[in-house]
């Protein structure tokens, strides 16, 4: 099997440019496994962690509060326009504080408006937590 070709994008530059053999990505549908050879394939991202895997164990992981991706041939290419957070450089400790200050947000919120985008950002902390526990590759 060749390698995929993967160049990962967010608003403040290129995240990650390299190769993997797998790429896991979560999708609203489920996670979907991204390996060369792909036809065309296109999809929303919705947060979640995203695995870049070579052999058996993954190398680097994302968790990432959504984006797209578009896979053909050996190139995987993944945009985001949300933060990207390094799965092995945060704690479950960070993610608490990110979580409790996002409520505190939510309790200040002086408009529906701003309470309904901190009660959104509050159910996207707690997706992180959740996937942060459930670390498979």
């Amino acid at each position: 099997m060749s390698n995929l070709t993967v160049s990962f994008y967010s608003l403040k530059g290129k995240l990650f440019d390299g190769e993997a053999d797998t790429v896991v990505i979560p999708g609203f549908n489920g996670d979907i496994g991204v390996i060369s050879g792909e036809r065309v394939l296109t999809y929303l991202i919705k947060p979640g962690i995203l695995y870049l895997i070579k052999g058996d164990k993954s190398f680097k992981r994302f968790f990432v509060f959504g984006g797209r991706f578009l896979a053909h041939n050996n190139e995987l290419i993944i945009t985001t326009e949300y933060e990207v957070l390094d799965v092995d450089k945060i704690t479950s400790q960070d993610i608490e504080k990110r979580i409790n200050n996002v409520k505190e947000k939510v309790a200040k919120a002086s408009n529906e408006a701003d309470k309904n985008y901190y009660e959104f950002r509050l159910q996207q902390e707690n997706a992180l937590l959740a996937s942060y526990k459930e670390k498979f590759y």
